[in-house]
């Protein structure tokens, strides 16, 4: 038994879930499609790698939010700025994934897959960490590509963090803001 009720249930629920919740989007990105873009990314940053279990990144990128079926996606400003309640979230967030997991076959592999992500200790989950934070700017390029304005300071922040975390892919990604008409900035501006 695979627990395909729960396997619908938890899609049904990660498919609801509306990211970058306070910013008015042309075309709201959910949990679900942020899950699969994280997954594809992941792949192309771990290519032909050979010191690296692909499985296992593939794995945490298409699992690494899913207790946000119960939690849902707080926006990154409470999580960055409020250490305590981010904190707190990240408590709820290891108890949610209990229940989201519990009849589903195989949920030791979930759990630990996800925890491994969480715990950010492996070069597989610093990837998949990579890969996560780029996936956050591909909405955000389609709002500004048609033409909303509130993409702009959210697509300036990611790249500030990416930089901050002197990702190899950082020359890149400025050069296609830039191409874009994105002023840079050095520091986060909420």
């Amino acid at each position: 038994m695979i627990g395909l009720n729960q396997i619908v249930n938890l899609y049904r629920r990660v498919s609801c879930v509306r990211r970058f919740g306070t910013t008015p989007c042309l075309f709201p990105e959910n949990v679900s499609s942020h899950m699969y873009l994280v997954g594809l990314i992941s792949l192309v940053l771990v290519g032909d790698r050979t010191d690296m279990d692909k499985f296992r990144v593939l794995g945490m990128s298409l699992t690494h939010d899913i207790e946000e079926s119960l939690q849902g996606d707080v926006v990154a400003t409470v999580k960055r700025f409020l250490p305590a309640v981010r904190d707190a979230l990240d408590e709820a967030a290891r108890e949610f994934l209990d229940v989201v997991i519990e009849d589903i076959q195989n949920k030791e592999l979930l759990s630990s897959l996800w925890h491994e992500y969480k715990d950010q200790e492996t070069d597989e989950a610093k990837l998949a960490k990579q890969a996560d934070r780029i996936a956050q700017m591909v909405p955000m390029v389609i709002e500004h590509d048609l033409g909303n304005v509130y993409s702009e300071q959210i697509l300036r922040n990611i790249a500030v963090v990416l930089a901050e975390n002197d990702y190899a892919e950082i020359d890149e990604i400025r050069d296609y803001l830039t191409e874009r008409g994105i002023t840079l900035g050095s520091t986060v501006e909420w």
